[in-house]
């Protein structure tokens, strides 16, 4: 019973935890990738034909803004998972399941927008935290990331999940992660 959790949204039934993969929401980046090579498109075509090169060397903001939010295109890659190896996170890897001390689902709204964020604590620096650092091509490093690492009060790292562009419930993906956490 070591591998059983109580699911906190359920009847208090006894629930095993499953191996699970998310993803950010389809057609999520499309506008920002797609528009801003439209507009990159847009300011070459009209500073070469324009001859105006301030307007062409333009083009590469556009361009900057589209390659930054490219992984929200990128289908192929889980932003967030979970199995018994681990806590995935997109470009940091695994995160020991022991090294997690604690899990909060934070809400909060900007507007009229709810936001959820799965603030995950670990009792160790990072690190130490990962089980398996993930490896990825240097080109990926200055790309968008649903994740941002912070310290608590005890200077110990907290990272903070921001669940609103990924596919899937927040409240269910938290109760799917808490289950692999020792109670």
């Amino acid at each position: 019973m070591k591998d059983q959790h109580t699911d906190p949204f359920s009847d208090q039934t006894p629930i095993a935890p499953e191996p699970f993969a998310i993803g950010y929401k389809p057609s999520i980046g499309d506008g920002f990738v797609y528009g801003g090579i439209l507009f990159a498109v847009g300011f070459l075509v009209l500073g070469f034909f324009g001859k105006a090169q301030i307007l062409a060397s333009l083009a590469l903001i556009p361009i900057f803004f589209a390659y930054w939010h490219y992984p929200m295109i990128d289908r192929g890659q889980p932003q967030l998972a979970a199995n018994k190896d681990g806590l995935f996170l997109e470009r940091l890897g695994f995160l020991k399941w022991d090294a997690i001390s604690g899990l909060n689902l934070k809400e909060s709204s900007v507007r009229s927008i709810e936001l959820r964020t799965l603030e995950i604590s670990l009792n160790a620096p990072l690190p130490d935290a990962l089980a398996k650092p993930q490896v990825f091509p240097v080109w990926k490093a200055m790309m968008a990331r649903n994740w941002k690492v912070g310290k608590a009060e005890d200077e110990l790292p907290v990272i903070r999940v921001n669940l609103l562009p990924l596919t899937g419930n927040p409240e269910e993906i938290f109760a799917r992660v808490r289950r692999y956490l020792p109670l």
